[in-house]
This record gives structure tokens, C-alpha cells and sequence, in this order.
């Protein structure tokens, strides 16, 4: 095993620790990158896939070892039909996941859309702890999805945005505005959060690429480039911003008391 990958393995694990199962590969890469341990080119990327892939395997030595399940991978899901042991697990079940609208009392709703499938599970602790839908859209939006986001939300709803700063991340917004007419306000990544940091070199064969050159110059950053602790805070920070967290605080003890008093038979 080289020096080089004992130092990659070495920092991953700190940068992982805080955060796993709930980060990307490529969230990982940007990390690394920013502390200047890697290049941001496609050969460092392949390089540190190369040794993560070693250190989960165990193919290292044990200091050097990681749990197989440190990362992240919303793209390959397994699905099963939910089952339960007997009658009283079922009905516990039942009893913790009642829950209201805790926003119904709220003057305005919201709601996040992310951009990447990749980063849904950073989001989704985060969406379910303060009650509010997440949308992933997977890029640009398919029509079922548009017209599901349009019978969910509200008119009430304001949307979080969290997409790449390049010519179609920027784009995807007003292609959804047609179909789901609701205000957006871009969360991440704004040029502002970005232009400091590793870039990549625009696509100039995307036909959205002469404009976006025109106003921000050749160079993109995609959603990863922030940290998870960043994009986690500036979450955090626009719900609050939009949110009466006493009310709130009052519906969520509301909903406990009364499952702590539900009383459900068989």
C-alpha cells in the first residue's frame, strides 16, 4: 500500500466520520480536493474510486480498512414489501409514525428541490426533522414529476433550490416555472458561494454554454464543491428564515402527547 493512499484513507475517514452513510462519492473527492490532497481532474477522481474501493474491501491493511457502508448510493435502490413480527409491532409502528402538518399554522409553506439524486440522503434527515417535503429531480425534471410537485405543493410554498452552477443547472429553474408556478430562490450553489473554489472547465458544446460564458466566464462548479456542513447550515438557514419555530416547537409536542396517549387495540 503506498503513502499516498494511507494519507487519502487516512483523512477520508476524519471527513466521513460526521457524516456516514449520508455522503457521495464524489462529495468525498471535492473534500479532498479543497484540502489539496487531489487535483480536481478526472484521473485524481478515478485514482481516489481506486482506493476507496480498496479500503472498503479490505484489500488494505486493518488500520486502513473502512466500513463497506461509509458512503452514500441513492442510485441503486432495493425495494421490499414492509413486514412486521406480530400484531403489537405493527400497531407500534402505527402509533410513531402518526404525525399532523406541522406547517398548516405556518403563514408560509416550504419545500426543498435538489438537483442530484447523489445528495438526497444529506438532505432527507434534515427535510424530515423540520416536517417539509424534499424533491429530488434528477437534473432536468420529467413531466410526472413537474405535475406531482404542482398537485403536492402548495401555492403557499416557497421552493429551496439546490443545483450545479453551470448552463443547464441554472436553466432547470425556468424550465420548471411553466409547469410549477411557484417562487423559487436558489440556496446553492450561488457564483458567490463558488467562484474561490476547484472548478470545472464549461461544456461548451451544451447549448445553453455561450450565454452562461458570457455572464460567468468558462468555468462551472457543481452542487459537491460546498462541504456537507455547509449545505447542511445554509439548509438549516433558509427554514428558519421562513419558519415560527415556537409554533412549530407547540404542533411537534402536540403530536407526541397524543402518541404518547393513543391507545390502539386488535
Amino acid at each position: 500500500m503506498r503513502d499516498f493512499s494511507k494519507q487519502i484513507v487516512a483523512r477520508a475517514r476524519v471527513m466521513i466520520e460526521p457524516y456516514t452513510g449520508r455522503i457521495t462519492l464524489r462529495q468525498l473527492f471535492y473534500m479532498l480536493v479543497s484540502e489539496h490532497l487531489l487535483s480536481n481532474r478526472n484521473k485524481d477522481y478515478r485514482k481516489l474510486i481506486a482506493i476507496m474501493t480498496h479500503a472498503r474491501r479490505g484489500e488494505y491493511p486493518e488500520e486502513y480498512r473502512l466500513p463497506i457502508n461509509c458512503l452514500a448510493d441513492n442510485t441503486r435502490p432495493i425495494t421490499q414489501r414492509p413486514y412486521w413480527e406480530d400484531p403489537e409491532d405493527f400497531i407500534d409502528t402505527v402509533k410513531a409514525s402518526y404525525r399532523t402538518d406541522w406547517w398548516d399554522s405556518q403563514e408560509r409553506h416550504v419545500a426543498v428541490w435538489v438537483e442530484k439524486d447523489a445528495l438526497s440522503s444529506l438532505f432527507q434527515p434534515i427535510c424530515r426533522e423540520w416536517g417539509i417535503p424534499l424533491v429530488v429531480g434528477r437534473g432536468f425534471a420529467s413531466i410526472p414529476l413537474m405535475w406531482r410537485a404542482k398537485v403536492t405543493l402548495d401555492e403557499k410554498t416557497l421552493v429551496f433550490y439546490f443545483g450545479d452552477h453551470d448552463p443547464s443547472g441554472l436553466n432547470i429553474q425556468d424550465v420548471l416555472g411553466p409547469w410549477v408556478p411557484l417562487e423559487f430562490e436558489r440556496v446553492a450553489v450561488t457564483y458567490e458561494q463558488a467562484e474561490t473554489r476547484p472548478f470545472i472547465p464549461v461544456n461548451m458544446g451544451d447549448p445553453r454554454a455561450p450565454a452562461y460564458v458570457e455572464e460567468f466566464g468558462d468555468r462551472r462548479w457543481e452542487l459537491e464543491v460546498l462541504s456537507p456542513k455547509e449545505l447542511e447550515d445554509l439548509l438549516n438557514e433558509a427554514i428558519r428564515s421562513h419558519c415560527d419555530e415556537a409554533e412549530l416547537k407547540r404542533r411537534q409536542e402536540e403530536d407526541a402527547d397524543i402518541r404518547d396517549r393513543m391507545e390502539v387495540t386488535y
